[in-house]
């Protein structure tokens, strides 16, 4: 019995390529809510979303990582910043996907939080 060879061992991207099969580009409207959300995502939802490029531009450049930072990503003081018109229209669905999935998930904890602190006991 033979199994397909996962691309690479990072479960979430994994999952995401699966679920995400739609290659046409983002519409303006939906491009806007994907800013919004990364914009509303915490650092660990920001670190997710580089290695979710990362996995990406490896996996589609056969395996090969790059030491530069890729699709013209852009260093700004502590953060990494890319122009989404600059990835690639698959990348772009994942990651609108992700982020959509982690504000909603960081709204729910947030209220779950909010109602476990002391004054609403």
């Amino acid at each position: 019995m033979f199994k397909k060879k996962m691309a690479t061992p990072f479960f979430l991207y994994n999952d995401l390529m699966g679920r995400i099969q739609d290659t046409s580009d983002l519409s303006v409207a939906e491009k806007r809510e994907c800013v919004r959300n990364i914009l509303g995502c915490n650092g660990q939802g920001h670190e997710l979303v580089y290695a979710l490029i990362k996995a990406y531009h490896t996996e589609t450049n056969n395996g090969v990582g790059s030491l530069t930072i890729p699709y013209g990503g852009k260093k700004q003081r502590k953060n990494l910043v890319f122009d989404l018109d600059e990835l690639p229209a698959r990348l772009k669905r994942i990651i609108a996907e992700f982020v959509g999935m982690h504000v909603t998930k960081m709204n729910e904890e947030a209220e779950i939080h909010k109602l476990q602190s002391p004054d609403n006991i």
